[in-house]
C-alpha cells in the first residue's frame, strides 16, 4: 500500500499525527462521565391520576376507561397498561423504540387535558412523567434511632434540603416518620345541639384564616397599604374561630370540637436493620457524575451524624456510586489481566523488543476510541468498558499480522526499511479487509430491538472507533516504527535469559508446523471427506441445541446481592398488625449471616428503591410491605443470593396469613418476570377462578418459585348507597352528603397554618371514640339547608360490603398476571411447555384469553431481532470480501468458518453448563466477524502465491504453514484478552461470562478447523485448478 511504504519515508509527520491523536485521547477520557449504564431512550410515560378516598370500581368507571379510551389513539403506541386501585388511578403508556420520546408526551399531556374535565370533582390534578432509565435513586440516607419519630422526621428534614441543593440530585424522598397536623375533632353530639354542619366548620376556618388586601389610602403626603391580618398564628386562634351566631351569641370553634397539635394518620413505618428510620431516598438528574453526587450526600451525612447524640445515627446506604466504583475497578483489573495475556503471548511468540512495538497499538487504539467516545457524548459504563476489553484482544491482531510480516522478512536478512515496506505491502490490505469484516458484523448491533438492544448498541460503536485506530497504527505508525526499532532475533540484544523464555515460541510453531504439514497434505488429498465432516459436526451442534440439550434463557438472573421482599397480608388489615408481621420477618432475616443491612417499609412501599418492572401496578397500602435486603458482593460471601432466597423462602412459608414474593435486582434493563401468563377477560369472578387455576398449575411444575397473582382479593368496605329522592326532599345532595361523610371519618384537610417555619394542614375530622364502629357511620349526622339534623341510615343504606382493591387493564382490557421465577437448571421454555399441558384439561370459558409473556414476549422479539442482525452482519461481510477477492465463491469459502464457529459455542456452552442467553447470542454475531480474519489471512496468501505462478496445491501446502503463525497469534490474543473477564478474575464477570465463553470456544474451533477445513473447501471451489495441481503431482510422483 503507497501511503503505508510512504509513512517508513515520512517518520517526522507519522509521530506527529500520532501524538495529537495520542493527547487527544488522553483528554476524551479524562473527560469521560462515570455511569453504570449508558443513557438510552426508554420508551415509558407514566400518567398518574389521584382520587383521594375513592374505590377502585369507581375510579376504573369515572377515570380510567375514559383516560384509556383517550390515550389509546397516540401515535406509536406499543402496549397501553392501567390500574385503578383504591384512591388512584395509573396509566403505564410504553412506545415503540423509534418515537419522538417529546412529541409522544406533549400529546399525553394534551388528550389529559381533554378528558380531565369529565373527571369527578375530587379529583386531583393528574401528574404526568417521563421515565428515564438513569434517572433513578442513587443512594439512601437512613436517619434511625429509638426515639420520638417526629424529631427524627425533623432532622431528617433538615438533611433533606442540604441534599436537595448537592449538583445532581433531581428530588429527594420521604419515608417513615410522624407529620405534623392540627386536627379539629368534632363531638357530633355537640354539633347537634348547636345545629351545626360540618360544611359550616369548614366554611368558617376557610374564610376566618385569611389575610386580605384593602387597597391604598392616602394621608397627608403618605400612601398606606390596607390589609385585614385574620391569618392563624397559633392553635388557639384555631378554637377561637366563630362558627356560627345563635340568638346573638358566638359559637366558637372550640365548644364544639378539641383542637390538636398533633400528627397525621400512620400510613408507613420504616426501618433500617430494625430501628426505627426516617428513609431519604435522593434521585438523580440524567447525565450527572453518580459517583461525585453520592460522595457529596455520604459527606453530608457524615456530618451530620457527627452533631447527633449517640441514640441517632445517620448512615447510608444502597449507594450507587459504590456500584459504580467497584464496576470500574472490576473491569478495570479484567482488563489489566486481559492486558498482561495478550503480552505474555506476543513475548513468548515475538520475543521482547518486537512485541511491545506490537503492542503499542493497544493503548493507541483505546485512546482512539477514548477521543471518539468523547466525540461522540459517550460515557465511560459497564458496556464502553467491556467494548474495550474485548477490543484489546483485537486491535493487536491486526498489528500483529503486519508486524510479523515485517519481522519474518528480518529474519529473511532485508533491512528494516525494507522489510518494513515488503511486510506491510504483502498483508495490508488483508488487514484491512479483516477490520472491515469486524466492523461489518459489530455494526448491524446497533439496530438490535427493544431496551436491551439500545444498550448493546453502544458496544459496536466502540469497537468500530477502536479498529479505526487500529488502521491508522497498523498502516501508519506500525511500519515506521518497525523501520526503526525492529531487529531480528539474532541480533537482538535481549538478556540469554529472557531469550530462553520469550523464544519458547519458536519452538513451539517448529513443533506445530512439523505435525501440521502432513495434516494438511491428508485434507487436501481428502478434502470432500473433510468437509463431510465439518458439516456433519456443524449439524450435529445444531441437533444439540433444538434438542434442548443446551437450555436456552435469554435473560439469566445475576446475583446482584440485593433483593427485596414483598409481602402482603389479607385486604382489611391494618398497619399496625401489618408492622408486627414485618418485624417478625425482619427477626428472620437479621439471622441470615450473609445480610450486611436490610430496609423496611410498610404502608407506602411503591417507589422506595424500586425498578419500573416491580412498581408498575405494584400494591401500596396498609396490608403491605416491603424489605430491602443487602448481602453483598458474591465474591465476599460462600453461598449464591438464590440459595439465601431459597433459606427465606422455607422460613416466611411458616408465618400464617401472608403472601410473599422475592424481587432480584438485574444487571441491565427490566425485561419482567421470566414467567408471566396474562388472562383477559371482563368478570371479576370468573378472572379470579382462571388466574387461581393457572397458579395452581404452576405451583405443581418442577422449577417454579415465587409465584405471584396480581388478582388481589377484595377488600371489605362500608358502602353508602345514596335514596337520592329521600335527601332531595331534604334539600341534600348526594356530593354534600359524600362530603359530610368524609369529614367526620376520613377527615377533610379545611385549611393551613404556618407553626414555625412548617405550612401545617388543619383537618376536621370526627373524634376517635365516634369512628369506632359501624353504629358510628349509621349515625353520622347530615344537616339539612334548614339546619336540621338526619342520620346518615335515613338518607342511604349502608351496608358492609367487599370491594376489588386494584383492576389492572392492558390494551384496554380487564387483565390478570401470574408470573413466577424460576429455579436453577429450569427455563422459562420449560414452564409454559409444561403449563400448557396442564392447561389442556381446563381450558379458560369462552371469552377468556391466556397469553404467554414475561420475559418470553421479549426474549422471542429479542431473537428475531438478533436473527436478523447476524445475516445482515453476514451480507455486508460478504459484500467486503466479494470487493477484496473480486469473486463470489472465495467469500464463501471464508464464509463457511462462521458454521465452524458454532461447534465451538455449542462445546463452550455445554462444559461451562451456561444457558443459551442474549449475551451469548451478542458472542455469536460478534464472533461472526472474528472467525472470518483468520480466513482472509489464509486465502490471500493462497491467492498472492497463485499470482506468482504457483500451483493451488503448492500453493495451499505453502501458505498453511507461512501464515500458521499469525493465525494462531491472533486467536491467541483475542482469547488472551477475553480470558480474566470469562473466568470472572478480576470480578464482576458473571454477566459477561456467556459471551466471552462464545467467542473463546467459537474463536478457538473455528481456527483449529479452518486451518484444515478452509483450504480443503478453496480447492474443492477451484475445482479446474485442482485437478490441474493434482495432475502435476500424479506426474512428478509426489
Amino acid at each position: 500500500m503507497k501511503i503505508s511504504r510512504k509513512a517508513v519515508d515520512k517518520p517526522v509527520l507519522v509521530t506527529l499525527i500520532t501524538f495529537i491523536l495520542v493527547i487527544l485521547g488522553i483528554i476524551g477520557l479524562r473527560t469521560l462521565p462515570l455511569e453504570e449504564y449508558p443513557k438510552i431512550n426508554v420508551p415509558w410515560i407514566v400518567v398518574a391520576i389521584p382520587y383521594p378516598g375513592a374505590a377502585a370500581e369507581d375510579i376504573e368507571q369515572q377515570v380510567t376507561i375514559k383516560v384509556d379510551e383517550k390515550l389509546n389513539s397516540i401515535k406509536h403506541l406499543k402496549r397501553l397498561l392501567s390500574f385503578a386501585r383504591e384512591g388512584a388511578s395509573v396509566h403505564v403508556i410504553e412506545l415503540y423504540e423509534k418515537a419522538d420520546k417529546q412529541d409522544a408526551l406533549n400529546e399525553v399531556k394534551e388528550k389529559v387535558d381533554q378528558i380531565k374535565r369529565e373527571f369527578p370533582e375530587d379529583v386531583e390534578e393528574p401528574l404526568i412523567e417521563d421515565i428515564a432509565f438513569d434517572s433513578v435513586p442513587i443512594i439512601l440516607v437512613n436517619v434511625t434511632g429509638e426515639v420520638d419519630p417526629q424529631i427524627l422526621k425533623e432532622i431528617a428534614k433538615d438533611i433533606k434540603i442540604e441534599i436537595e441543593a448537592v449538583s445532581g440530585v433531581r428530588e429527594v424522598a420521604f419515608y417513615g416518620g410522624l407529620e405534623q397536623e392540627v386536627q379539629v375533632q368534632v363531638d357530633p353530639r355537640k354539633m347537634e345541639q348547636y345545629h351545626l354542619s360540618y360544611s359550616m366548620l369548614i366554611t368558617a376556618l376557610q374564610q376566618q384564616n385569611a389575610n386580605l388586601p384593602g387597597g391604598y389610602l392616602k394621608l397627608n403626603s403618605y400612601e398606606y397599604l390596607v390589609r385585614t391580618e385574620g391569618k392563624f398564628n397559633n392553635v388557639q386562634d384555631i378554637g377561637s374561630t366563630v362558627v356560627a351566631v345563635k340568638a346573638g351569641h358566638p359559637i366558637f370553634l372550640s365548644e364544639v370540637a378539641e383542637i390538636k397539635d398533633t400528627h397525621k394518620k400512620i400510613n408507613t413505618y420504616s426501618r433500617y436493620n430494625g430501628i426505627p428510620s426516617v428513609s431519604l431516598v435522593a434521585y438523580k438528574q440524567t447525565e450527572i457524575n453518580t459517583m461525585k453526587t453520592t460522595r457529596a450526600i455520604k459527606q453530608i451525612a457524615a456530618e451530620y451524624n457527627a452533631r447527633m447524640p449517640e441514640v441517632v445515627q445517620i448512615t447510608t446506604t444502597m449507594d450507587k456510586g459504590d456500584d459504580i466504583s467497584l464496576m470500574v475497578k472490576q473491569l478495570s483489573s479484567n482488563a489489566f489481566y486481559g492486558l498482561l495475556f495478550v503480552l505474555f503471548t506476543l513475548m513468548i511468540f515475538m520475543g521482547l523488543r518486537n512485541s511491545i512495538l506490537i503492542a503499542v497499538a493497544i493503548p493507541f487504539s483505546l485512546l482512539v476510541g477514548f477521543l471518539f467516545m468523547w466525540l461522540a457524548g459517550f460515557s465511560l459504563n459497564m458496556i464502553t468498558m467491556f467494548s474495550l476489553i474485548l477490543i484489546i484482544g483485537l486491535v493487536v491482531d491486526g498489528a500483529m499480522i503486519v508486524g510479523e510480516n515485517i519481522y519474518y522478512y528480518l529474519e529473511k536478512g532485508l533491512n528494516p526499511v525494507d522489510a518494513s515496506k515488503k511486510g506491510i505491502s504483502e498483508v495490508g490490505t488483508a488487514v484491512i479487509s479483516a477490520d472491515l469484516t469486524t466492523i461489518s458484523a459489530f455494526f448491524p448491533m446497533i439496530f438490535i430491538a427493544g431496551i436491551m438492544g439500545q444498550i448493546m448498541s453502544f458496544m459496536p460503536y466502540v469497537v468500530i472507533f477502536a479498529l479505526a485506530g487500529s488502521i491508522i497504527i497498523d498502516h501508519l505508525t506500525l511500519p515506521m516504527i518497525a523501520s526503526k526499532y525492529m531487529r531480528p532475533s539474532k541480533k537482538d540484544k535481549q538478556m540469554k535469559r529472557f531469550a530462553r523464555i520469550f523464544f519458547i515460541g519458536d519452538r513451539l510453531f517448529r513443533f506445530l508446523t512439523r505435525y501440521y504439514k502432513p495434516l494438511l497434505r491428508w485434507a487436501i488429498f481428502h478434502r470432500k471427506t473433510v468437509v463431510s465432516a465439518a458439516l456433519l459436526t456443524f449439524f450435529i451442534a445444531l441437533f444439540i441445541i433444538g434438542a434442548g440439550v443446551i437450555k436456552v434463557d435469554f435473560f439469566p438472573k445475576e446475583d446482584m446481592g440485593r433483593f427485596n421482599i414483598n409481602f402482603e397480608l389479607p385486604m382489611g388489615t391494618t398497619i399496625e398488625k401489618t408492622n408486627r408481621i414485618g418485624q417478625q420477618i425482619e427477626r428472620l432475616i437479621a439471622n441470615i449471616p450473609e445480610v450486611k443491612e436490610y430496609v423496611s417499609t410498610i404502608g407506602d412501599t411503591e417507589m422506595i428503591l424500586s425498578d419500573l418492572a416491580e412498581t408498575a401496578g405494584s400494591s401500596s397500602g396498609p396490608e403491605f410491605g416491603k424489605i430491602i435486603i443487602n448481602i453483598g458482593y458474591d465474591n465476599e460471601r460462600k453461598r449464591n443470593q438464590s440459595e439465601i432466597i431459597e433459606e427465606l423462602d422455607l422460613k416466611l412459608a411458616e408465618i400464617p396469613g401472608i403472601k410473599y414474593n422475592f424481587f432480584e435486582f438485574e444487571m441491565g434493563p427490566p425485561v419482567g418476570r421470566p414467567v408471566a401468563i396474562q388472562i383477559y377477560g371482563e368478570e371479576f369472578e370468573e378472572l379470579k377462578n382462571i388466574s387461581q387455576t393457572v397458579e395452581k398449575h404452576l405451583k405443581s411444575i418442577a422449577g417454579t418459585r415465587n409465584i405471584q397473582n396480581s388478582f388481589q382479593e377484595n377488600k371489605p368496605q362500608i358502602s353508602i348507597k345514596v335514596d337520592r329522592t329521600n335527601a332531595a326532599k331534604h334539600g341534600i345532595t348526594a356530593q354534600e352528603i359524600t362530603m359530610q361523610v368524609m369529614a367526620a371519618f376520613l377527615g377533610y384537610e379545611a385549611t393551613e397554618i404556618m407553626l414555625g417555619d412548617e405550612l401545617v394542614d388543619v383537618r376536621v375530622i370526627n373524634k376517635e371514640a365516634h369512628r369506632k364502629n359501624f353504629e358510628d357511620v349509621l349515625d353520622t349526622p347530615i344537616f339539612s339547608t334548614a339546619g336540621i339534623k338526619i342520620p346518615l341510615s335515613q338518607l342511604a343504606r349502608v351496608e358492609i360490603t367487599k370491594g376489588i382493591y386494584s383492576i389492572n387493564r392492558r390494551n384496554l382490557r380487564r387483565s390478570v398476571t401470574v408470573g413466577c421465577d424460576v429455579k436453577q437448571g429450569y427455563t422459562p421454555q420449560d414452564i409454559f411447555a409444561s403449563h400448557r399441558k396442564l392447561m389442556e384439561s381446563t381450558p379458560p370459558p369462552q371469552g377468556y384469553i391466556l397469553e404467554y409473556g414475561g420475559e418470553e414476549e421479549e426474549r422471542k422479539r429479542s431473537f428475531e431481532s438478533m436473527t436478523r442482525v447476524m445475516f445482515l452482519g453476514l451480507i455486508l461481510i460478504f459484500f467486503v470480501l466479494t470487493a477484496q477477492f473480486d469473486s463470489f465463491k472465495q467469500p464463501l469459502v471464508i464464509l463457511f468458518t462462521v458454521p465452524l464457529s458454532i461447534i465451538g459455542v455449542v462445546t463452550g456452552l455445554l462444559l461451562t453448563r451456561l444457558t443459551f442467553s442474549f449475551m451469548a447470542f451478542v458472542g455469536v454475531i460478534a464472533l461472526v466477524g472474528i472467525v472470518v480474519n483468520d480466513g482472509i489471512v489464509l486465502i490471500d496468501f493462497i491467492n498472492q502465491r497463485r499470482r506468482h505462478g504457483i500451483d493451488l496445491i503448492t500453493a495451499i501446502f505453502e501458505a498453511g504453514p507461512r501464515r500458521l503463525r499469525p493465525v494462531i497469534l491472533t486467536t491467541a490474543t483475542t482469547i488472551g484478552g477475553l480470558l480474566p473477564i470469562t473466568l470472572n478474575l478480576g470480578g464482576g464477570g458473571s454477566f459477561w461470562a456467556p459471551l466471552g465463553t462464545s467467542i473463546i470456544f467459537g474463536l478457538l474451533f473455528a481456527t483449529i478447523l479452518t486451518l484444515v477445513v478452509v483450504p480443503s473447501l478453496y480447492s474443492i471451489f477451484e475445482r479446474k485448478a485442482y485437478k490441474e495441481s493434482l495432475a502435476k503431482y500424479k506426474s512428478e510422483g509426489i
